[in-house]
C-alpha cells in the first residue's frame, strides 16, 4: 500500500519534495494511517487536530492520544479547541466549517485529509438521495488533497493491522442517526452483499459524469465565446440570444466558478435589454452593457454579497462576521427565536443570495395580510440605526427578499400545513 500511495501522490498531486503537508488528524484509523504514510515519505509534514469537546470528554482523550503520538514521533502538531455548547444549529456543518477554517490558517503548501473510497461512495449516494448531482468528493480541491481516495476502508484497516498503527474509535460512527451513518451502516452493506462491484461501478459512473461536465464547460466556452481583455471578461449579447440551446443553463455553468447562481443567470438573460443592470457574486460583478455583458472581479466593498448553494446543505458560512447555518429538515415545528427563519423549501430555487440592504428594497412581511413594506420603514419601526443597517443580512430567493435577518420573514415563503421540507437558516 505504501508504494502505491507514494506513486499516487507523486504522479497525481504533483507534490514537490520541498512541499509542507498539513495532515488533518482526528485519531481515527483513516487519519492515523494517512499520517503514518506521509511520515514514512520524503515530505515535511505537520499535523492538525480539532477538538469540539464532545462525547462527554472522549473527544479530549482523542486529542491527548494524537498529541502523545505526534510528540513521540517528532511531528509538529497544532490543536484547536472550541466548545460546541457555545454554538447552536447544525453541529456537523458548523464543525466542518470550523475545522477547515482552522486548517487554512496554518502555514503549509497542501492540506491532506483522510477521505477514502468508501467515503466517496457514501457522498455520491447522499447527493443522489438529496436530488443533487451524482458527483462525489474531488481528490483535489485547491489546496486540499485526498490521497486515500484510491483505497477502500478494508485496505486502510489491513494496513493499520499490519503496521501496528494505534487509533481511537468514535462510537458515534456506529449510530445511524445521521444520514451518512445510516447509509454506511445499513443501506450500502445490504446492497453490496448482492452487488459486490457496487463501489467501483457507482464511482466509475460518477467519474464519467464529472468528465462530461468538464466537456460541457468546454462546449459552453465555444457557445458563449467570452473575450478576456485585461481584467475583464466580455460576452457579446448576440451569443446570449441563441435558441439552439438552453442558454441560461450554459451561462449558469460558465458563471458558477465566479460565484453566480442559476437564478442570477436566468435573470441576466431576461434582463439583457436593461442596460446598466448589475449582478453581484461573492467575488465578481456583472454589468449588462449596450452590446455585451461585462464581468470583473469585485472590489473589497462589494464582497458583502454572495450566493449560497442550497444543493450543498447543510453548510455553515460567514457573512460580515455573522455565522450562518443553513440546513434542510422535515421538522415542521416553528422556532420562536428571532435568529431562526424557516421556509417552505419547495418554493425556493437552488440557491439564495445574502447581501446588505439596498435603497428601494421591499418585501411582504409575515402575518401582515399580504401588505408590501419597504425595508426602510421596517428599520424605522425596529429603531435600527444607519450604521446597524449594513450589518443585517438580507436573504433573497431570486429577486424576492425572503428574510430580513433577525427582524422579519417574508410571508410568501412561510411554512404551511402543505409543507413537506423546510429550509432552516440560523444566525449563530
Amino acid at each position: 500500500m505504501f508504494n502505491r500511495f507514494l506513486s499516487h501522490i507523486k504522479e497525481d498531486f504533483y507534490l514537490k519534495s520541498t512541499d509542507v503537508i498539513l495532515i488533518a488528524v482526528s485519531g481515527g484509523v483513516d487519519s492515523m494511517v494517512l499520517l503514518d504514510l506521509f511520515d514514512k515519505s520524503e515530505y515535511q509534514i505537520k499535523a492538525a487536530h480539532f477538538d469540539h469537546l464532545t462525547r462527554n470528554g472522549q473527544s479530549t482523550k482523542d486529542a491527548e492520544f494524537v498529541e502523545q503520538y505526534c510528540k513521540k514521533r517528532g511531528i509538529p502538531l497544532y490543536i484547536q479547541t472550541i466548545d460546541k455548547r457555545q454554538k447552536s444549529g447544525n453541529f456537523q456543518a458548523e464543525a466542518r466549517y470550523q475545522r477547515y477554517t482552522f486548517f487554512k490558517q496554518l502555514e503549509c503548501d497542501k492540506i491532506a485529509t483522510a477521505h477514502h473510497k468508501d467515503d466517496n461512495l457514501e457522498t455520491i449516494f447522499l447527493n443522489f438521495i438529496n436530488g443533487r448531482s451524482t458527483q462525489g468528493i474531488p481528490s483535489v480541491n485547491n489546496k486540499i488533497i485526498r490521497p486515500l481516495m484510491i483505497f477502500t476502508k478494508e485496505d486502510i484497516l489491513q494496513y493499520a493491522q499490519q503496521n501496528n498503527i494505534p487509533f481511537v474509535e468514535d462510537a458515534s460512527n456506529f449510530e445511524s442517526h445521521y444520514d451518512r451513518n445510516f447509509l454506511r451502516n445499513e443501506i450500502i452493506p445490504k446492497i453490496s452483499s448482492k452487488h459486490p462491484e457496487l463501489s467501483n461501478k457507482v464511482i466509475g459512473l460518477s467519474t464519467r459524469q464529472s468528465e462530461n461536465i468538464k466537456l460541457l464547460n468546454q462546449l459552453v466556452e465555444i457557445t458563449l465565446l467570452p473575450i478576456k481583455r485585461d481584467d475583464k471578461i466580455l460576452i457579446n449579447k448576440s451569443h446570449l440570444r441563441s435558441e439552439k440551446i438552453n442558454i441560461s443553463s450554459a451561462l449558469a455553468a460558465y458563471l458558477k466558478p465566479m460565484g453566480f447562481t442559476s437564478d442570477q443567470a436566468l435573470s441576466i438573460i431576461n434582463g439583457l435589454d436593461s442596460i446598466g443592470i448589475q449582478f453581484l457574486s461573492s467575488t465578481h460583478q456583472l454589468v449588462v452593457d449596450r452590446d455585451q455583458i461585462i464581468i470583473t472581479k469585485s472590489s473589497g466593498a462589494e464582497l458583502d454579497t454572495f450566493s449560497i448553494d442550497l444543493t450543498n446543505v447543510p453548510i455553515c458560512v460567514t457573512w460580515n462576521n455573522c455565522n450562518l447555518v443553513i440546513e434542510k429538515t422535515n421538522d415542521l415545528s416553528i422556532s420562536t427565536s428571532t435568529q431562526v427563519a424557516q421556509f417552505d423549501a419547495s418554493k425556493l430555487g437552488t440557491s439564495i443570495i445574502v447581501r446588505s440592504w439596498q435603497e428601494g428594497d421591499r418585501f411582504y412581511p409575515l402575518n401582515m395580510d399580504g401588505k408590501k413594506q419597504s425595508l426602510k420603514k421596517l428599520f424605522v419601526n425596529h429603531k435600527v440605526d444607519l450604521l446597524s443597517k449594513r450589518n443585517i443580512p438580507i436573504f433573497l430567493n431570486g429577486e424576492d427578499i425572503i428574510w430580513v435577518g433577525g427582524l422579519r420573514q417574508d410571508d410568501r415563503y412561510k411554512v404551511t400545513e402543505k409543507t413537506t421540507e423546510v429550509l432552516k437558516i440560523e444566525i449563530v
